[in-house]
């Protein structure tokens, strides 16, 4: 993924500046390639074009997260009880109720594609404005912590005072908790 980031969007990230950790994906099973090859789950094996596959049967999506999301959940199906019998429930509901079901069609057809709007907010045109906006927002001394106190103090601070009034609020009120239980624990020990 990070060799196609750079050679084909142009876009290197500097050492230490991403951080990536892999999950194993629990609360569902994998279906190799093979196996879903085999079963045509995503694409006709006679045409590739053809919509003649599983995917192709059950894809009435409106967005393209949706048809992302009906894939993933084809190729990597939930083994949680309560998560399937929610959709089944989902899935009763909406064809009991036609009303709702056209209602929340209708609201999906103005669902922006939010990866395509993160892609193009990230392009290489888009740098000098984003780096300001980093710049105007975040304090220079932000960087990532691993101790959990340093790393709550880390994001309590992380944004400029002045950004936002609510959060100085909150971030005020944080400091005065600390004060006071550093008071509290200094009279207790005291004792």
């Amino acid at each position: 993924v990070l060799k196609y980031i750079e050679l084909q969007l142009d876009l290197t990230f500097t050492f230490h500046s991403l951080r990536i950790k892999f999950e194993a994906s629990q609360g569902s099973m994998m279906i190799d390639f093979s196996t879903a090859a085999s079963l045509e789950l995503i694409q006709n094996l006679q045409n590739a074009k053809s919509r003649d596959c599983f995917l192709g049967l059950l894809n009435e999506t409106l967005t393209p997260m949706g048809s992302r999301l009906m894939r993933t959940n084809i190729l990597q199906p939930s083994t949680e009880q309560e998560k399937i019998v929610a959709r089944y429930d989902a899935v009763e509901e909406m064809s009991t109720k036609e009303n709702m079901f056209f209602a929340i069609r209708d609201a999906l057809k103005n669902f922006i594609d939010a990866d395509k709007v993160l892609t193009s907010a990230c392009a290489t045109s888009n740098y000098e404005s984003i780096k300001y906006a980093i710049d105007e927002t975040l304090n220079d001394d932000v960087v990532y912590q691993r101790k959990p106190l340093d790393l709550r103090n880390q994001r309590t601070y992380a944004v400029k005072t002045g950004v936002n009034s609510l959060l100085d609020v909150a971030r005020q009120a944080y400091k005065e908790s600390n004060a006071d239980a550093a008071e509290l624990v200094s009279v207790l020990s005291g004792r």
